[in-house]
């Protein structure tokens, strides 16, 4: 017999994904490592594919408009578009790595474009 969840422990679960969700907003986007900025875009949008929130919206656009480091432009857009936001600098960002990436990062763009919630 499966164990049912609780209503203080999904209430648990819930406050800690969005405890996870301020430490990547807070500390991760704002790393001076590229690396470490990358991988908090990929995470908050697996995040937002389970639980959407504004404020993961807001942090991935104020991303795709300030960072200065291609690869997590890229990453920024593939999430934006990915959770339905079509916003015009990630739309740009990902035409420009279709016309000038190489083609793993083409098929990549054109599966998150396929499998866009819009």
């Amino acid at each position: 017999m499966a164990a049912q969840v609780t209503a203080p422990e999904a209430t648990g679960a819930i406050l800690a994904q969005n405890e996870r969700v301020q430490f990547l907003i807070n500390n991760n986007l704002t790393s001076g490592i590229a690396k470490v900025r990358k991988e908090a875009v990929r995470d908050l949008r697996i995040l937002y594919k389970n639980r959407p929130s504004y404020a993961i919206i807001n942090a991935l656009k104020s991303t795709v408009y300030t960072d200065d480091n291609m690869f997590v432009l890229i990453e920024t857009s593939i999430s934006l578009l990915s959770v339905g936001v079509w916003d015009t600098a990630a739309f740009e960002i990902v035409l420009q790595a279709l016309k000038y990436g190489s083609k793993d990062l083409r098929h990549t763009l054109l599966e998150a474009l396929r499998t866009s919630n819009n």
